[in-house]
């Protein structure tokens, strides 16, 4: 294992500071020799069109976890999340690993299980999850970190290096990619509430730094980091069709009350350097608010882009939207203003998924398909309802998820589905006329036009929304229309 010379110095320093197009063919695939083409592990060359189009990577997902409901109590709620959203033809799935039961109790063991112990359980659902067709899987891990675990018993680098060589080994071919995800962590790295209030306290901008919360948490991003980079360089015979990336997300920017963030103050300390950092627009709203929220998406992205330094070996943009909510709800419980209806919510994640999907961003993930936030009703004595129908206790609706609690699409999930179906139209037709799936620059191209046209026949009489101006950020030529 290799150790922190430089970042020594990081550790000390941490404790302190720590379908417009629908009629488009293109010129096949009008890739230069730098161009590279990450759905060709996924797309089996003797499989049909239709096939090829289901399997490409559309960018887009959403998570489950920690659901209020279900529908299907057969099912472990999460395995039930992943087949609904799989069948809808989003491209990646967003869960956290840890030893929780169908019912949302984690497991109390005097013996604390690894993370790949876990996965590899039949008591949970995660090793059939991950073996389902998805392109792409956000991976939250750091449960043992909550339990109050010492390092001994935690034993941060070798689970992390343990759990990426197993998804390196085991997928390798599949053309998956598998982002491990250090979450929430300018929220961790804050006083963290306690008692009987704890489950429905938030943690915000204002809540104060915690000295030892940050060293600790400084030290363990590190090791995932280093696991993560070991794994890969251990197992480079595997490293074909498949990739194993960490991530930390940030929370906050900069500004009058905010004066120590993740992406000012702890990306350009870590040594290694992080494959990719996750915005959680949750808390920004100076960016996912404003009318000309399309730029102030893009200024985000460049600016998280800017400060974090480049590393060999991960390629493209490195900015991921790991956490995408837009609650139809204030935390008072009134109507948002930006947000206030399933129509202007739509509108609002589908704009910000062209904007993001322009910048270059590779993966987006919505939260969440089943409600799954906290308040002083949703507490834990509420954990689950009893299925769509009548439940036990109280749950107070949050207006975040893209299925609410009577099993009904909201506005933007249907436009999601939409979206999906329509991709693959598009993909099908691409494949058939070129014969290769087409290069990821010209999907996005694609993509940002059907983002930005769904947006605007979300909320029609909120004014018409353009569509912005695609990057090509993945070594495609410009697009070449044939008639």
């Amino acid at each position: 294992m290799r150790f922190l010379s430089s970042v020594i110095l990081a550790s000390a320093c941490l404790a302190v500071l720590l379908p417009q197009l629908a009629s488009l063919r293109l010129v096949a695939c009008q890739r230069d020799e730098s161009c590279t083409n990450p759905d060709a592990a996924a797309a089996n060359a003797d499989s049909s069109p239709a096939e090829q189009a289901r399997s490409y990577d559309k960018i887009l997902g959403s998570s489950q976890r920690g659901a209020r409901y279900q529908f299907r109590p057969e099912q472990h709620y999460v395995f039930e999340g992943a087949q609904i959203l799989l069948d809808a033809g989003l491209s990646s799935f967003k869960f956290k690993l840890q030893p929780e039961s169908a019912a949302g109790v984690l497991a109390d063991s005097k013996k604390p299980l690894s993370m790949l112990e876990v996965l590899k359980s039949k008591d949970f659902p995660y090793q059939s999850v991950l073996d389902l067709p998805f392109r792409a899987f956000h991976i939250v891990i750091g449960e043992h970190e909550q339990r109050n675990l010492s390092e001994e018993e935690v034993d941060w680098y070798n689970q992390v290096y343990e759990l990426a060589s197993y998804l390196i080994k085991r997928y390798t071919g599949s053309g998956k990619t598998f982002f491990l995800a250090a979450e929430q962590g300018d929220l961790q790295m804050r006083q963290q509430p306690t008692g009987k209030a704890a489950a429905a306290a938030a943690v915000t901008a204002a809540t104060p730094l915690d000295a030892e919360r940050q060293e600790m948490l400084g030290k363990m991003w590190w090791e995932q980091q280093a696991a993560v980079d070991d794994a890969r360089v251990d197992a480079a015979d595997k490293l074909k069709g498949v990739q194993v990336f960490s991530y930390l997300e940030m929370n906050f920017m900069k500004n009058d009350t905010v004066d120590f963030t993740v992406i000012d103050d702890i990306i350009p300390a870590l040594d290694p350097t992080p494959d990719y950092v996750g915005v959680s627009l949750s808390s920004l709203p100076d960016y996912t608010q404003p009318a000309d929220v399309s730029s102030k998406i893009i200024e985000l992205l460049d600016y998280v882009a800017g400060k974090l330094p480049e590393k060999e070996g991960v390629q493209g943009p490195r900015v991921l939207i790991s956490e995408a909510a837009f609650p139809t709800k204030t935390a008072a419980g009134a109507a948002d203003e930006a947000t206030g209806t399933q129509e202007l919510q739509a509108r609002r994640a589908l704009a910000v998924a062209a904007a993001a999907i322009a910048w270059g961003t590779p993966s987006i993930s919505y939260s969440s398909l089943y409600d799954s936030t906290a308040t002083a009703k949703n507490t834990a004595a509420a954990r689950m309802l009893a299925g769509a129908k009548a439940g036990k206790g109280v749950y107070e609706d949050t207006g975040v998820a893209l299925v609410d609690k009577d099993g009904k699409d909201t506005v933007l999930y249907a436009a999601l589905k939409g979206f999906a179906t329509q991709a693959n139209t598009w993909l099908e037709a691409q494949i058939e006329a070129n014969k290769e799936t087409p290069c990821k620059d010209h999907f996005r191209a694609w993509a940002v036009e059907a983002l930005t046209a769904a947006a605007n026949e979300a909320a029609p009489t909120a004014g018409k929304l353009t569509a912005p101006s695609v990057t090509f950020r993945y070594g495609c030529k410009e697009l070449v229309a044939k008639s």
